[in-house]
């Protein structure tokens, strides 16, 4: 739904961008620090901002994990995720607790 709400430019705009997903991120900003192994034991992984899943409808995959937006300076990548995520969490556009998997 959030995606769906955006304007076409906006869309095209995010559309072919990546992000850094990097499961110690939201526990970095809340204080804590993971060791080294703790950090190699689980590396980022890149995934598309945008993706279309089986159903074929396209969906914004960001979260408190994704940290960075690959090819954009860091402070603007973050930035962008931060306005994403609040453009998602906007109480018009989240979903009802129960949703039927079979209605798009």
């Amino acid at each position: 739904m959030a995606y769906d709400a955006m304007d076409e430019d906006m869309k095209a705009f995010l559309d072919p961008l990546e992000a850094e997903h990097f499961a110690f991120h939201s526990r970095e900003l809340l204080g804590a620090m993971p060791t080294q192994e703790e950090r190699n034991s689980i590396p980022p992984a890149v995934w598309p901002i945008v993706r279309k899943p089986a159903t074929g409808r396209r969906s914004l995959f960001i979260g408190a994990h994704a940290h960075k937006v690959i090819g954009m300076p860091l402070a603007q990548g973050r930035m962008l995720l931060l306005d994403l995520l609040e453009h998602a969490t906007q109480r018009r556009i989240r979903l009802p607790a129960r949703m039927d998997p079979r209605r798009s």
